[in-house]
């Protein structure tokens, strides 16, 4: 930019410019550019087995001009355990459609994107029957594993079952791996089967139950 100014004496409300050599003099300054710094916001959540996102960004250093906005674009995403970038590019500022970019010196900054393993518990495990005849075979219910209405995958857990061929209760232990941790149990009934007695050699009563005897 360049700025004039005029020299001139006054007495008495008027210019008197006879006792002077008067010389328009010309002067240049320079407006420096705004500095700012745009940084993408950063989150996290425990898994659920959905995306996470986050389209938002601020101005964490410096400021914009009363009446100028921010355009960008933010590109993160993850669905898994872990942690990624929350990547931000093609930062301007705005008057309006109008770009003011040029003015401004424009720092950028991502953000990050986070998910943490969620803790199992029993009231995600789902068994396929609670209850079931005894036959003499292990018992082995099929499992689902919930997060609300979202089924997690059977790569993010371990089943065990215990206790689960004779007549009684059985338990079954989902561990989590991958997305989950921590491990949780639920049980369920091995019940005898009709016409089943019990007996030992002695004709008395017997902890074991043994199957339909002629």
């Amino acid at each position: 930019y360049t700025a004039t100014a005029l020299i001139s004496s006054v007495t008495g409300g008027q210019a008197k410019t006879t006792n002077y050599t008067l010389t328009n003099a010309t002067s240049t300054f320079k407006i420096n550019a705004r500095a700012i710094t745009v940084t993408a916001d950063s989150a996290s959540k425990v898994y659920d087995g959905t995306a996470l996102t986050k389209s938002a960004a601020s101005v964490t250093s410096g400021s914009l001009v009363s009446g100028h906005t921010l355009s960008y674009t933010i590109t993160g995403t993850i669905t898994n355990v872990g942690s990624v970038t929350n990547t931000i590019s093609n930062v301007k500022v705005l008057s309006g459609s109008t770009d003011m970019s040029s003015n401004y010196t424009i720092t950028s900054k991502n953000g990050t994107l986070t998910i943490s393993a969620r803790t199992i518990d029993k009231d995600m495990i789902t068994l396929s029957y609670t209850s079931i005849p005894y036959d003499g075979s292990a018992k082995t219910p099929s499992v689902t594993v919930k997060i609300g209405t979202t089924i997690v995958a059977n790569t993010n857990y371990t089943i065990t079952y215990s206790n689960n061929t004779n007549v009684g209760t059985a338990t079954v232990t989902v561990t989590g791996k991958t997305n989950l941790t921590g491990s949780a149990s639920k049980t369920f009934t091995i019940v005898a089967s009709s016409g089943m007695v019990n007996f030992d050699a002695n004709g008395g009563d017997c902890s074991e139950t043994s199957r339909n005897i002629s």
